[in-house]
């Protein structure tokens, strides 16, 4: 199993899969009218595993309806508002709401706010080469305050290069998953809730998502997994991580994100009186972990009060689990 032990690469996407941070703001830019598109996660930065973009923008900027035959797409507001156009019906997503889009759903979004920032992971495809495709290189993290005129889509270019399909006609039975702000498969583990906001079920063991707040704490126990990745975006509030074999200090403020592959160690800590965290785990093998250390929790906050902890379970049950300590004694 590889362990890494290097300073961590800050604010470039790297062409290996190692550890790496990029910072709010930081990233490769690419515009389209009055969207910017950032790139925190791509298929060569992940190992062909996954990819995370951002996208900002302004008010009533919109991507068509269409689909993705084998593509997964989970899609989180950060800022402002974000229409999400179905088949049937329109949803409205504010600043925490999430989706699940499964292959074979046609959608669409429109921003309704006048900064409008979403964050989303894909699985199986390759959309930074299609926002490559329909956008320019930008030196910025935001949308202009104008454009003299809006560009359309080649529609047949990409739908011959990529994985997508303009329609406004689903090609599956399968239904969004949507989880407001707080909502989810909630487990509790001592002060902190985890909202599963997707699960193995719903992406056929290919991800989780889990949503993870709490107040100020003590930093969990070092650890590494063996056969999945993890990555971390900063939501809310202050989180203190060490990462590597030489515990190197990683401080995320809000919008920052962490990749963490297989074999790399790492602990957090919370550090402000609210801390929230978007965790994508890929694949999906360590949700069991949760349900094993937590219970679950019919409220959409962490209590005032912290919990008792099943670690006891967590040890016996430690061989079943992609977990492995680590002591820096």
């Amino acid at each position: 199993m590889r362990r890494f032990n290097l300073d961590i690469l800050r604010n470039e996407l790297p062409t290996t899969k190692i550890p790496y941070i990029i910072e709010n703001g930081s990233g490769e830019h690419f515009i389209w009218n009055r969207q910017v598109f950032t790139f925190l996660s791509t298929n060569k930065s992940t190992g062909n595993m996954f990819e995370v973009v951002t996208i900002t923008g302004e008010k009533n900027e919109c991507f068509p309806a269409h689909l993705h035959e084998k593509m997964y797409e989970s899609i989180l507001v950060t800022e402002g508002v974000l229409d999400i156009h179905l088949e049937n019906k329109t949803l409205t997503l504010n600043r925490g709401d999430y989706v699940l889009i499964p292959p074979g759903l046609s959608h669409g979004y429109s921003m309704q706010a006048h900064r409008t920032k979403i964050l989303t992971y894909t699985i199986d495809g390759n959309i930074t080469e299609m926002y490559q495709f329909i956008g320019q290189q930008y030196s910025h993290s935001k949308h202009p305050a104008y454009i003299s005129r809006a560009e359309t889509l080649a529609k047949l270019d990409l739908e011959t290069q990529f994985d997508i399909k303009f329609t406004d006609k689903n090609s599956t039975d399968s239904k969004i998953l949507y989880w407001p702000s707080g909502e989810g498969d909630n487990v509790l583990t001592g002060d902190q809730l985890h909202s599963l906001i997707t699960t193995q079920k719903d992406t056929e063991d290919n991800y989780i998502v889990v949503s993870t707040e709490g107040p100020i704490g003590d930093a969990i126990v070092s650890h590494y997994h063996e056969k999945h990745t993890e990555t971390f975006y900063c939501f809310d509030g202050k989180v203190t991580m060490w990462v590597g074999e030489q515990s190197q200090e990683i401080v995320l403020y809000p919008g920052d994100f962490l990749h963490a592959p297989a074999g790399t160690i790492h602990s957090y800590r919370f550090d402000a009186h609210y801390s929230k965290m978007i965790g994508l785990l890929v694949p999906g093998l360590f949700e069991p972990f949760f349900r094993t250390l937590g219970e679950p929790y019919d409220f959409t906050t962490f209590p005032n009060e912290p919990q008792p902890l099943n670690f006891e379970k967590v040890i016996a049950n430690i061989d079943t689990l992609d977990l492995k300590f680590v002591s820096h004694d």
